[in-house]
C-alpha cells in the first residue's frame, strides 16, 4: 500500500486558456518593442540576439503589469476568494 496521496492532475478552463494566449501575445509584443528600443538606443547595427531580448525581459515585464492594472495584483485562492491577512 502507497501512503503517497493520489496525483491530482491540474485542469484549466477554455477562458483561461484563452487569457493564458492572449497574455502571451501581449509580452511577446511588448518583448520585441523593448528590444528593438534597446538595441536602438545601444546604436547596435548587428541583429538583435539572445542578450538583448534577455535585458528587455524586466522592462516588458513591468510595462505589462502595470497596463493590467489592479486585477494583476489581486491575490485570490483557488475558489476565487481573496485571501485576507489574519
Amino acid at each position: 500500500m502507497s501512503s503517497q496521496p493520489p496525483q491530482i492532475e491540474a485542469r484549466i478552463l477554455l477562458t483561461g486558456v484563452r487569457e493564458l494566449d492572449q497574455l502571451a501575445r501581449q509580452f511577446r509584443r511588448r518583448l520585441r518593442a523593448v528590444a528593438v528600443e534597446l538595441s536602438r538606443e545601444a546604436g547596435d547595427p548587428a541583429p538583435i540576439g539572445p542578450d538583448t531580448v534577455l535585458q528587455a525581459v524586466p522592462r516588458a515585464c513591468r510595462e505589462l503589469l502595470s497596463q493590467l492594472g489592479p486585477r494583476s495584483g489581486d491575490e485570490r485562492g483557488s475558489d476565487g476568494h481573496k485571501k485576507e491577512a489574519a
